[in-house]
């Protein structure tokens, strides 16, 4: 297989075969078409059970999707604490995951922070929640308003 996050054992050859790849812009990552969003998984959306979440993880993953996007914001870090249970089994070369850095609560007056000491600590959250020595991607999280343009 050509896929360089394919891990024979762990994937469904014939799913990945049906899956497309795309580079992503030139990071020499190559990613599914389809991405899986934490948002539901951090209860964005309804709520959901952990076995759920740890179940949709794997069956993506097995199915070719190699790419997973997720944020500390989602759930209050529950995405990413959920994705660290589900991850745990898989093997870490089969897939690309980001997070994001800048917004982290409610409060409009203190829901961004772009400072170093809280982008570093938000990065290290991160990697202890998902159980990981790494992320592929960091995006940084922002919304615009007429005072942007």
């Amino acid at each position: 297989m050509d896929q360089p996050t394919f891990v024979e054992g762990f994937h469904d050859p014939e799913a990945v075969k049906k899956m497309t790849y795309h580079p992503l812009g030139n990071t020499g990552m190559q990613v599914s078409r389809l991405s899986l969003g934490g948002g539901p998984i951090g209860g964005l959306y309804g709520s959901t059970s952990e076995a759920e979440c740890v179940n949709m993880v794997h069956s993506a993953l097995k199915s070719g999707v190699n790419y997973i996007d997720t944020a500390p914001w989602y759930g209050n870090g529950r995405s990413e604490e959920v994705l660290g249970k589900a991850l745990k089994d898989v093997p870490r070369s089969a897939y690309y995951i980001g997070t994001k850095i800048g917004r982290y609560e409610p409060c409009v007056e203190r829901m961004f922070d772009f400072s170093a000491e809280r982008v570093a600590s938000s990065v290290d959250l991160s990697l202890k929640l998902l159980g990981l020595d790494y992320v592929d991607v960091i995006q940084v999280s922002r919304l615009l308003n007429n005072e942007d343009n």
